[in-house]
């Protein structure tokens, strides 16, 4: 969570030093935002409700409340920087879903000050090992100032957001997966 909180940060400074503005934030279009609000929802009731041990249902149940926000990622994929924060999901799922939970590289964790998890401790999070299938997307990039150890996946994701937050801050009207440089010209030229 701190990653996408430092990203959202960054992007929203940046955006604001280029010249743009928090405001037009409010001019984005997303279509479908009550699936991802059905999403978030059960997601949090996962959250508080579901099994948090490494168990086959636990992990089956994470990956399928994923699925609501899989497919608004997919009806809004023209939207700049959402390409991104899917790959991310995608890689995260699909190491989560080889593995039974995320892999966390205990060398990693120990550069960044905090523990390898124990199993059983850290819902749908497990110690990297000889047997890990895909290590390369688990959490094996250690990220000393957020005291967090990150995937390939958590950076895409943030990148994505960073560039949805950016380019939607410094553009002008909201143009669906349209750069700010890029200009639209009549359809008689």
């Amino acid at each position: 969570m701190g990653i996408l909180l430092a990203a959202l940060a960054i992007a929203i400074v940046l955006g604001v030093v280029r010249g743009g503005s928090v405001g037009r934030l409010a001019s984005l279009r997303l279509r479908a935002p009550e699936i991802l609000l059905l999403g978030l929802g059960l997601r949090l009731a996962l959250e508080i409700f579901g099994p948090s041990d490494g168990t086959l249902v636990g992990g089956a149940a994470f990956i399928l409340v994923a699925l609501p926000g899989l497919v608004f990622l997919w009806l809004n994929r023209r939207v700049a920087g959402l390409g991104l924060v899917t790959a991310g999901i995608v890689a995260n799922l699909a190491v989560m879903s080889l593995n039974g939970g995320m892999p966390v590289s205990a060398s990693a964790a120990s550069l960044v000050g905090a523990a390898a998890p124990v199993d059983g401790e850290a819902p749908r999070h497990e110690e990297l090992t000889d047997s890990t299938l895909a290590p390369w997307l688990g959490d094996v990039i250690p990220v000393p100032p957020l005291g967090r150890v990150l995937s390939v996946g958590d950076l895409l994701l943030a990148a994505g957001l960073m560039r949805l937050i950016y380019l939607q801050s410094t553009a002008g009207p909201a143009v669906e997966g349209a750069a700010p440089s890029q200009k639209r010209l009549p359809a008689n030229q």
